[in-house]
């Protein structure tokens, strides 16, 4: 009798210690799993997740951001930018979070775990009363962010666009070029691109982007500081209610990179330096907002009520 429950105590150990590692094996993230090296060669590490993220959140809208302190005002302008920029971070931190969470308690596959899907299940698991609502979240979710990519997609094409035909022209006079033909030859090169490509390749082409953001804002910065800024003092700290709402419309079109953040996230060989406080995301999100500040700031000084929607069309424009 004594041996009898002597192994059933070794066997209520045995299985109670084998549920606590079976929880602190989920807990962790399955960080322990072994790893498939096929499914390993397509993932990133943190630096090509930064490339990547930088990119997805730095484009045409920083080059808008003078106008918005010219909207706003300067010192409201300027704190606008900034206030944007955090609030969108914490969001992401938020979404991310938030889906983490949802994975690591029901166990799902974090390669699935989209903006979409994270509303769906965050009401599937929800109250009651909201959990009829969860196809229609996800549906709604979905239409937000096709609108979103869609209009960010037009807004890209048409920059490239015009951007190439010019620069063709400036340096071939003859050339007669159809800005609808160009158009269409960016369109066809951007959507045969997106065939295929794994998000490493995806990184390869942001870090390549990057240096080019990077050669033209350092280009930009140079015109604007040798050509002289205006004083602090000469401009109001704050406008009207009107000029409120456009420049708040236009820094959020800058802030529209909250998509990107789980398939990131999904695509990383360590998932967990994701959203650590000074990971991937923050510092990102650190250097995105810093660019957009510091062109709005200087760009508005230099140009002041003059400034376009686009800090490019201030710019003499000479080949």
């Amino acid at each position: 009798m004594k041996m009898t429950a002597d192994c059933k105590t070794a066997d209520h150990e045995s299985s109670t210690n084998g549920d606590v590692q079976s929880t602190t094996f989920q807990n962790d993230d399955h960080a322990n799993q072994p790893r498939n090296p096929h499914t390993m060669g397509k993932k990133i590490n943190e630096y090509q997740a930064l490339m990547s993220l930088i990119k997805g959140n730095i484009g045409t809208g920083i080059l808008s951001m003078p106008v918005v302190i010219r909207y706003a005002g300067l010192w409201t302008g300027f704190t606008m930018i900034i206030a944007s920029g955090i609030l969108s971070t914490y969001l992401m931190h938020v979404l991310l979070r938030t889906a983490n969470a949802v994975q690591q308690r029901h166990n799902w596959d974090r390669s699935k775990m989209d903006y979409a899907e994270t509303a769906f299940l965050v009401l599937k698991y929800g109250p009651e009363r909201l959990r009829k609502l969860k196809g229609k979240l996800k549906h709604t979710v979905n239409g937000f962010l096709i609108l979103t990519q869609v209009g960010t997609c037009c807004v890209y094409t048409l920059f490239i666009t015009e951007n190439i035909r010019y620069f063709l022209v400036s340096f071939f006079p003859y050339l007669t070029l159809n800005v609808y033909l160009v158009g269409f030859i960016v369109c066809l090169i951007l959507i045969l691109m997106n065939f295929k490509s794994s998000m490493r390749v995806v990184t390869y082409l942001s870090g390549l982007a990057n240096v080019c953001t990077a050669i033209g804002m350092i280009l930009i910065f140079v015109y604007l500081f040798t050509s002289g800024l205006h004083s602090i003092y000469e401009f109001p700290a704050i406008t009207n209610f009107n000029g409120l709402l456009i420049a708040f419309s236009i820094v959020m079109f800058s802030f529209e990179g909250i998509s990107l953040v789980l398939p990131l996230q999904s695509k990383m060989i360590d998932p967990t330096r994701y959203g650590l406080p000074f990971g991937v995301l923050t510092t990102g999100m650190i250097i995105v907002i810093c660019m957009n500040v510091a062109v709005g700031f200087y760009g508005f000084l230099k140009f002041g009520e003059e400034s376009e929607g686009s800090i490019t069309l201030n710019i003499p424009q000479v080949p």
